[in-house]
């Protein structure tokens, strides 16, 4: 059976052949920046758009990944967000498209690391804190104290300040900050 990091690798390749800009936004980019934690499944931010996705689609297509053409193409003009599935079937990827500004440059902003031994783009730590921040979940709170924890010397708070200002969390990410 293949592993989660088969399908992630896989997807990546695609993305990469297909010169797409992406960052992984999950459970793998709390794991470089936080705390280990399990992850089912893959989350990942793609500049598809109305201009690619058809070739994107083919793509995922030939190489066996699955989804509902229709709903994706739909989803792509009135969402952020659309499900794709492992040549396995097993393991979810869901797919965020960047649309707002912040999203944007986030995706401008990504940095590239090594994750078992492949290069790999994710947010910055900063953009990873402001992306939780916004998610709200229990989940979320709990990977923002590992990150917070790990990373506090290395943040641009400047950045971090102006962001969570304009994104209405500030005054959670002051309470992340003290603690």
């Amino acid at each position: 059976m293949p592993s989660i990091v088969d399908a992630l690798f896989k997807l990546l390749a695609l993305l990469n052949r297909l010169k797409l800009p992406h960052m992984l936004v999950g459970g793998f980019a709390v794991n470089y920046y936080g705390a280990p934690r399990a992850t089912g499944d893959i989350d990942i931010s793609i500049l598809a758009d109305s201009d690619n996705i058809e070739e994107f689609l083919s793509a995922l297509k030939k190489n066996r990944f699955t989804f509902h053409k229709k709903d994706v193409l739909t989803l792509v003009k009135i969402s952020n967000r659309f499900l794709i599935f492992d040549p396995s079937n097993i393991y979810r990827i869901d797919c965020w498209l960047p649309k707002t500004d912040f999203e944007l440059k986030a995706l401008d902003r990504r940095v590239k690391v090594k994750i078992l031994g492949k290069t790999v783009f994710l947010p910055s730590v900063e953009d990873l804190i402001l992306f939780k921040l916004l998610a709200g979940r229990a989940k979320d709170y709990e990977d923002l104290k590992w990150i917070i924890k790990r990373q506090i010397n290395e943040l641009d708070n400047k950045y971090l300040k102006f962001w969570s200002i304009a994104l209405n969390v500030h005054h959670d990410l002051q309470k992340f900050l003290k603690a």
